[in-house]
């Protein structure tokens, strides 16, 4: 039996998330449905993470189990004929029988993008999120850096789903290319909806909302609620080291 790992992207507008779900569209659905059609086997993948609906990815990372004959390299190609255009497999390989793409990953980098232009195009709309007031990014950098490190993220995540908000950050950058914004985390993991919670209060503070310190009051004070959660069309899963 081989293990193979998988390195997959695809634009998240259309899936409602990562996870197979009944009834809906998800991107594991997707490749799984296309596994059965290729190897006439039942198959479940692993993933390195559940990303939400809407979400894109650059490079997310899956293994599965499988007795086919086929060459680890040649899922590649072979899986083209069955997935959607919005799915690709970037490679594929074997990996070692232990290998799991969920606990054996050591950091996942994540990227936000804000348009922050008086213009917005429909095209744009699934990929980015609009912003047409002014940000100061030297306090949204400034926020980003008391973020970074070892807290109790409770007040970034969706109420009830995780039963241990505490995380590392193990880096946080924030650059500005054109009318763009880029926002960079990077931790061994993530709670639900951390990342986009963390995008609002940056925004907050980068429109003068809240001032810099209100960081240290939300891990001091254990606020309740950091900001509000913006939306997913501009997150991309983009990096997973093993």
């Amino acid at each position: 039996m081989k293990n193979i790992k998988l390195t997959i992207a695809y634009d998240g507008s259309n899936f409602n998330g990562f996870q197979i779900q009944p009834d809906v569209r998800t991107v594991q659905g997707e490749i799984e449905k296309a596994l059965k059609r290729l190897n006439k086997e039942e198959v479940s993948i692993i993933s390195a993470g559940r990303t939400d609906t809407g979400v894109h990815a650059t490079m997310h990372v899956s293994n599965f189990f499988t007795n086919a004959l086929l060459p680890a390299e040649a899922y590649k190609f072979k899986l083209k004929k069955y997935l959607p255009a919005d799915i690709s497999i970037i490679e594929s390989e074997e990996a070692d029988e232990n290998f799991h793409s969920r606990f054996d990953a050591k950091l996942k980098k994540y990227r936000y993008i804000i348009c922050n232009s008086k213009e917005f195009y429909p095209h744009q709309r699934n990929y980015k999120l609009h912003i047409k007031h002014d940000l100061n990014l030297d306090k949204m950098k400034a926020a980003g850096e008391l973020l970074k490190g070892e807290h109790n993220f409770s007040a970034f995540m969706k109420l009830g789903q995780d039963k241990n908000p505490v995380r590392n950050m193990t880096n946080i950058e924030i650059y500005q290319k054109d009318d763009d914004i880029f926002l960079e985390f990077e931790a061994q993991s993530f709670l639900h909806n951390q990342i986009r919670i963390m995008v609002g209060l940056l925004i907050d503070i980068g429109r003068g909302f809240r001032e810099v310190n209100y960081v240290n009051e939300i891990f001091d004070k254990k606020i309740k609620r950091a900001a509000k959660t913006y939306g997913p069309q501009g997150l991309y899963l983009i990096d997973i080291k093993y």
